[in-house]
């Protein structure tokens, strides 16, 4: 069997334009020992012959065709499944990696005995002119800037610390993991979601022995229109971005342990990863429209759990006392919420 140290997974889809400089990017790393697992997510221009046109020049490259479209999550699923490397490293389809970031994670992973790193991030922006981009590029400015120093701690204790210094960032770009912790819990992105990291990510700080956040800047995320982020001001009264909020939230708590979930301890960062996002779809479901309202009771029924009953629940109340949105969203809505979550884990 091909085994290399480090698998490169790249989910693509309708990335002719820029698959060449992050290919590039990834091909003159400074450290040559990995594979590059490129998932095409059935793409309707030439993404595909880009890269097995690639491949032919490059025998580290394999390709993964979807049969049909599934969204990166799914992709990356297929890349990780794929993969035989040590160590993962996850990048955009038109994202770049520095040519020193592999060399630098793996040393660090190595010599340290790590789990996982995560580390800085710069923006490249493809038309400065445009202000809707440049409004775009402040928000990830500040999101992803790193500005507090990070000990080697377990992933639950690192992530109480990046909370705590309002660090903590749900981004499976700037991260590299060992494989090994992934399989051994069953660690895989949420089907049919979107904010695939989200979970994800929080999966990984909770199940790691020992990982530490790095401020140097190895990744460049690429903010560009027409990107799946650029679209996000249009899904956020969709029922599916309410729906992938709600069941990404969901199996977070209920794969978070009890002594963790309701430990003083811990509050913070269960409010920070958990609590906010149920809080979020809350609040979407209130704007929605009928139509999309009845579309998500309808995406609902995959969940498997209390979700249906508890989101009716809430918006049920939600719709009859928007004259006091604020407190009682907060303080009725929500806290019941929560409780009702975890109850539903207990039984």
């Amino acid at each position: 069997m091909d085994t290399r140290k480090i698998s490169v997974i790249i989910p693509v889809y309708n990335a002719e334009s820029f698959l060449a400089e992050t290919l590039d990017s990834i091909q003159n790393q400074t450290f040559g020992d990995f594979e590059v697992i490129c998932v095409d997510d059935h793409s309707a221009d030439q993404s595909l012959e880009v890269l097995h046109a690639r491949k032919r020049q490059d025998d580290r490259i394999k390709i993964v065709e979807r049969a049909e479209n599934g969204g990166a999550a799914a992709s990356i699923n297929d890349g990780l499944d794929a993969a035989r490397g040590d160590y993962v490293q996850i990048v955009g389809n038109d994202d770049l990696l520095d040519k020193e970031a592999l060399a630098y994670l793996h040393r660090r992973c190595s010599e340290e005995s790590l789990d996982f790193i995560q580390y800085g991030v710069a923006n490249l922006i493809d038309d400065p002119s445009d202000p809707s981009i440049k409004k775009r590029a402040e928000v990830k400015e500040r999101y992803h800037r790193i500005s507090h120093s990070y000990p080697v701690a377990s992933g639950l204790e690192l992530l109480k610390l990046a909370v705590a210094n309002k660090e903590y960032r749900m981004t499976n770009g700037p991260q590299f993991t060992r494989r090994s912790l992934l399989e051994s819990n069953g660690i895989r992105n949420l089907p049919g979601v979107q904010h695939e990291d989200m979970y994800f990510t929080y999966r990984v700080f909770l199940a790691a022995q020992r990982c530490t956040i790095d401020p140097r800047v190895l990744y460049t995320y690429r903010i560009r229109s027409g990107s799946q982020e650029d679209g996000k001001k249009q899904r956020e009264r969709a029922a599916s971005e309410c729906y992938s909020l709600l069941r990404s939230a969901e199996q977070m708590a209920m794969e978070t342990p009890d002594e963790i979930y309701f430990n003083p301890e811990y509050a913070q960062a269960m409010d920070e990863t958990i609590h906010r996002y149920y809080s979020a779809a809350a609040r979407m479901l209130l704007r929605m429209p009928s139509d999309a309202r009845f579309e998500i009771h309808g995406l609902e029924t995959k969940i498997g759990c209390a979700a249906s009953t508890i989101l009716d629940e809430c918006a049920q109340d939600a719709w009859r006392i928007k004259d006091s949105y604020s407190y009682r969203l907060g303080h009725t809505i929500l806290a019941p919420f929560y409780k009702l979550m975890k109850r539903a884990k207990l039984r």
